[in-house]
Order: C-alpha cells, then structure tokens, then sequence
C-alpha cells in the first residue's frame, strides 16, 4: 500500500515517578512502550507514513519537572534538527503536570511544525477543538498534583504535631526501629558519642571548622544510609556545613521543629498554621539541655563578633584597612606581630606599606583614645572645627537653592507648554498633525520628568545641609561618653566605634593628625589651633616620640 498523508518521523515519550517502577521489569514503561509501537503500527495498517525515531525514556522524574529533564532537553533538539515532528505519548501526565510548562512546549512544537498525538485523551493538535482538550487535561493533571501536594503536606504536618519522623537523611545518634515504624527512633549509642564528642570540641575550640577536623582525625564520618529509591549512601567525611548543621539540630534534645524555615521571622506576616514552633519528640535527647545551650550561644556569639571568642584574641588592629596613614608617603600603615628573640613577647604594630615605618599598636590606640577625650574636655578646641565646618555647608546651600528655583522655573514652563498644546489637540483629531503633536507631548513629557527627578535630588541635598549642620554641644557630649564606651567593648566593637569618629589618622615620628568625619578642616584651621596660646599639649596635631623597639 502507498502511504498517505505527511511523513511522521515519531519520538516516543515514556515516564515513571519512581525508581520502583523504573526497576520493574514488567511495570508502566514496558506498557507504554508497547501501546506506542502499536499505534505506529495501527497508523502503518491505515496507510499512514509514521515511523519510530527515538524513544526518550524518563526514569524517576516527577511530571513538573520532567520537561526540564536531559530526555526532554533531547526531544527538543531533535525537533529543532528535523529529525523528530511528532511527539507521541500514553497521556499528557507523561510530558508534564505543569500547564505553564506544558504551553510553552506545545508553543514549542507548533512553532517548528511538530505534532503531538496522545492516546489516553486522544488529542488532536492541529484543530482549535484539540488544543482545548489538551490545555483543559493538562489544568485538570496540575490541579491532581497540586491537591496530592497538598494532602501530603498536612499529613506531614499532622504526624509534626505528634512528635514524629517524617524520614529524610536518618539522624546520627539515632536509628529506626523497623522499616516499616518510620515515624519512631531509638539511640544508637555508638553513634550518640560522635555527637557528644562534637559538642564537646565545639564548646573547647569555638570553631565549627576545627571540631569538623577534630572528628575527621579520630577516624568519625557521617552516617552512610540507603534510600527510599535503593540509592546508596557512603560515608562522608565532616566539613563545615555538616557539623554547622548538627550543632544547631534541637532533635539532639528530644524537640520536634516545625515549618523551620519560619523561624526568626516576623509571625505576624505568617498564617497561625504555618508559624515556626517546636513540640516534644517521641524519641529521647542524646545531648543534656544545659549543653546545647551553651553551644548555641556560642554559635550566636561567634556569628555576632566574627571569631571565636572561646579563644584568647591576642590582638584586634582597630586602624586596619586604611584608617591610618604614613604622614610621609600617604600609604596605608597595616597591623603587624614579631617575637622577641628567644620568643617569649609577641609585640603587636602598624607598619607603613611604603617606607616601612612602625609604631607600637598599643601605643598609637591609646593616645588616639586620650586625643578624642581631650577634645571633650577642652570644648574651646572644637570651636574653629564646627565653625569651618558650618562655613563650607553655609556655601554650598545658597547654590542648591538657586539651582532648585531654576529647575522649579523650567517644570512650570514645561507644565505650561504642554497645557497650551493640549488646549489645541482637539482642533487637530484626524488630520495629520496629530502626530507630530503626540511626538511633542512625549518630549514635553519626558523632560517633565527629568526635571521632576532633578527637583528631588536638589531638595534632599539641600535638606541633608541643613540637617547635618555641626552643634558644638552635641559632639562635645558625644565625645565625652567615647572614652568610657570605647573601654567596655570587645576589641571588634571598638574598631567599629573608631570608625563612626575618625574618618582618617596621619602619623609619622613628629606628627598625629585626625581627621574625623564631616567636611576636612583646612591646613590653615590646624595652624589657627596650634597658634593658640595655652595649646602647647593640647593640639591636634602635636610631636611624639615613638618607642621603635
């Protein structure tokens, strides 16, 4: 028999969820190969030119992820190649349970004049009538997934309230008690050990990365399993997110959480059934209450501070990452350490990256500590600052405004000019210099708006000037509550501190010179300071004799 109608060069889709049923033998993919070939064969005996090209065969693929799948990927070059121009399947659930997914795929294959055929929902694709059937079967197979999903998450949710398993990767410490009693552990107390041991080097060392070392040296791994798809699971040796991860389970003291990633959001944005919360477990704690606590605020302390501080921090470089300069060669001076020769002092100082010249870290942070709180005490030194300092924001306001009465001319005069062209549109409806009056009105609009964003600007500028004017009183006071406060801080708080100060400090073996924040004070304003009489301790910059050894 001649064969009739268009050439059908076939791709065959198979798809299982499981790995159970990818193993079978017998089960759901040899099915639907079978019902495919005959099909082929059926269109064949019919006088239809249908023949099988390729079979893509999706094993363990759930339906809304299976068009993102390397088979499907596949499929899609083949039907950009010409090879394949019809997609053949049992039912649509088999190319996707996603009807966004599935539309655009369709999209796909019409624009490169593909057909699908489907033998469950009979589709014919190529009529509007088909294309319904196929979107309304393909909504219907989404809206199953999504009650299915549903279903299971308040099954889950249910067995959470009792204090159950919900399964996952098994716990180290614990084991099941039969496959088929998932919801219960008991101890393995071979495993309970590694656990406790990990608490213990973490409250020792303060370091996540060094107890993951500690147990990797004694010869402790993870826990090898197998799972619910047969797939075997080795033993993995301890890293940081592992033991990250087992420090902050609160199951190691007999506590079952619930919607965990909620926790420490604000739960009232959060539905009262989807809030974070934590219920009695059905299994015993391996760790006692006291101990998790304390490696918890550990944990949070660490975090906080950015090292551990259940170790002895030798030395934190508050003048670090620029703040202090070489007043010589203006390159930045960076914190370094030495020993003494027989290595019993360890001597903490910055160190000019340029000419190599040192000084004693402890040494220039104390007096820059005395400087600050001599400016509190002696409030008269201030004075010609916050005067130079008012002056320079007093210049740059008058400027602001004029520009502002500028730009608030140029929009009323644009605002104007766009009503007269409004006024006259309607005298011009249908004649050809509509368009021309259009263009117009946009260009009128678009420079409305670039000078409605420029008015912004100007305005928040101006309010910035005014709102940042320097009170003498309000930074002696300020000051004079810095020498105390800086006395109580962890060492990485006092460096942040110095920086809310000091904008930048010079020094060389003569010379300190502090730069704080706001506009910088002019050579001429230190020279008005150091003229003063009476000043000769007291001076911004002033002599010292650094101890080189």
């Amino acid at each position: 028999m001649t064969p009739r109608g268009p050439k059908r060069r076939c791709g065959l889709v198979l798809r299982v969820s499981t790995d159970q049923q990818a193993e079978n033998d017998e089960g759901s993919l040899t099915t639907q190969r079978q019902r495919l070939l005959a099909k082929i064969d059926q269109m064949r005996a019919q006088g239809e030119d249908w023949e099988r090209v390729e079979i893509y065969t999706l094993k363990a693929i759930s339906g809304s992820l299976s068009l993102n799948s390397p088979e499907m990927q596949g499929l899609r070059r083949d039907v950009v190649a010409g090879r394949i121009n019809l997609v053949l399947c049992t039912d649509l659930a088999r190319i996707s349970r996603s009807l966004k997914a599935f539309l655009d795929f369709y999209e796909f294959l019409t624009e490169h004049d593909a057909a699908l055929v489907c033998l469950k929902q009979n589709i014919d694709s190529t009529s509007a009538q088909g294309l319904f059937t196929t979107q309304l079967t393909v909504a219907l197979a989404q809206l199953e997934r999504g009650q299915t999903c549903e279903r299971n998450r308040d099954a889950t949710l249910a067995r959470c309230e009792r204090g159950l398993w919900n399964g996952g990767p098994p716990l180290l410490g614990y084991d099941l008690p039969s496959p088929s009693d998932r919801g219960k552990l008991i101890v393995n107390e071979k495993d309970a050990e590694i656990v406790r041991l990990a608490f213990s080097i973490y409250e020792k060392t303060g370091s996540i990365l060094e107890t993951a070392k500690e147990l990797n040296a004694k010869g402790f791994r993870t826990k090898p399993y197998r799972s619910r798809r047969s797939r075997e699971h080795a033993a993995q040796a301890w890293g940081y997110t592992r033991t990250r991860t087992l420090l902050h389970n609160r199951a190691y003291i007999g506590v079952r959480e619930i919607n965990k990633r909620q926790r420490g959001k604000d739960e009232s944005k959060i539905l009262a059934h989807l809030r974070y919360r934590e219920v009695p477990a059905n299994w015993p704690a391996i760790i006692d209450r006291e101990v998790f606590d304390r490696a918890q605020r550990l944990l949070g302390e660490n975090k906080t501070t950015g090292h551990s501080v259940a170790k002895e921090i030798r030395h934190v470089y508050v003048f670090n990452h620029g703040l202090l300069l070489c007043e010589k060669c203006k390159k930045a001076m960076e914190g370094c350490s030495g020993t003494s020769r027989i290595g019993k002092r360890v001597y903490f100082y910055y160190r000019c990256r340029g000419c190599g010249f040192r000084i004693p870290a402890e040494e220039i942070e104390k007096v820059v500590v005395a400087r600050i709180g001599e400016l509190a005490r002696k409030p008269s030194l201030l004075t010609p600052l916050v005067e130079e300092t008012n002056r320079r924001l007093t210049l740059e306001l008058p400027e602001i405004e004029s520009r502002l009465g500028a730009a608030r001319k140029e929009l009323s005069s644009v605002s104007a000019e766009a009503g007269a062209v409004m006024r006259n549109v309607g005298s011009l409806e249908g004649s050809q210099a509509a368009v021309f009056v259009r263009e117009h009105l946009e260009e009128l609009a678009k420079r409305r708006s670039a000078l409605e964003e420029t008015l912004s600007e100007l305005e928040v500028a101006a309010e910035r000037i005014q709102r940042t004017a320097v009170n003498r009183d309000q930074v002696v006071a300020a000051l004079a509550r810095f020498k105390s406060a800086y006395a109580k801080l962890q060492p990485h708080q006092r460096r942040a501190l110095i920086r809310l100060v000091i904008a930048q400090a010079e020094v060389s073996e003569g010379v300190l010179r502090l730069h704080f924040h706001g506009n910088p004070a002019s050579e001429e304003i230190f020279e008005q300071i150091k003229r003063e009489p009476g000043r000769k301790l007291s001076r911004l910059s002033e002599p010292f004799k650094w101890l080189r050894r």
